[in-house]
């Protein structure tokens, strides 16, 4: 009778291990390994990830926080799931898994690509940035500056706040000429109607000549009559 018990307290051991562990397994399998690439312009540039100095090539597991100085950006590279282009002088919590991409831009400026079956979920001061449709690829730049935030879909539909964002569209729409939010100025502000300015002036000239004939005509009128010359 030994022997029997002896295996099943085994058997049951093994069971108990094996249910503790595929959680866990489960929760490192989801976790992926990113890959850092980045750029200087200067010897100056760093880049900081959980406030560490990196180089470029340095693996990444989520979550991070990433800071970059002026002089430098940084790329995370996880290409089951897509990219993201940290610009100089940021600071981003940045989170991933095979399934999406989520994180917290504190300010700065970045550019989101996800692959097709990707969720995501950025949060900002005064917003929240997800992903109405993920069947598809998308490409969006999100900026952080004074607590705004500025948003541009390149390609794809973005929701901020439950706006809708499509390709091509800049959040927030009535500033969307900002450079905040990557829209090019315009500068073809030159309106068809007539400047208020310039019918002030065409009025004043066409006053100041109405002045001066009357003032010619009337140093002309004499009480002496005007007698032709005799023939």
């Amino acid at each position: 009778m030994k022997i029997p018990v002896n295996k099943f307290i085994v058997n049951v051991l093994l069971i108990a291990i094996l249910t503790a562990a595929s959680p866990l397994y489960l929760l490192a399998q989801n976790k992926l390994m990113g890959e850092v690439v980045i750029t200087k312009t200067s010897a100056k540039g760093f880049v900081t990830i959980n406030g560490e100095r990196v180089v470029s090539g340095r693996s990444i597991m989520a979550t991070s926080e990433i800071a970059t100085s002026p002089q430098a950006s940084a790329k995370v590279l996880f290409p089951p799931t897509g990219s993201v282009l940290i610009e100089p002088n940021t600071n981003l919590n940045l989170s991933f898994t095979n399934a999406g991409i989520s994180g917290d831009l504190i300010s700065g400026k970045i550019t989101v690509q996800t692959a097709p079956n990707t969720t995501l979920n950025f949060l900002t001061p005064d917003g929240v940035i997800t992903l109405p449709v993920v069947n598809q690829s998308n490409i969006l730049k999100i900026t952080v500056e004074n607590k705004r935030t500025f948003l541009q879909t390149l390609t794809g539909q973005v929701s901020i706040n439950n706006v809708l964002v499509s390709e091509g569209e800049y959040y927030p729409a009535a500033t969307s000429d900002n450079t905040n939010s990557g829209k090019p100025v315009n500068n073809n502000s030159k309106s068809s109607s007539i400047s208020p300015l310039l019918i002030l002036g065409v009025l004043g000239a066409l006053g100041v000549a109405a002045l001066v004939a009357l003032s010619a005509s009337g140093g002309n009128n004499s009480d002496t009559p005007i007698i032709s010359p005799t023939r």
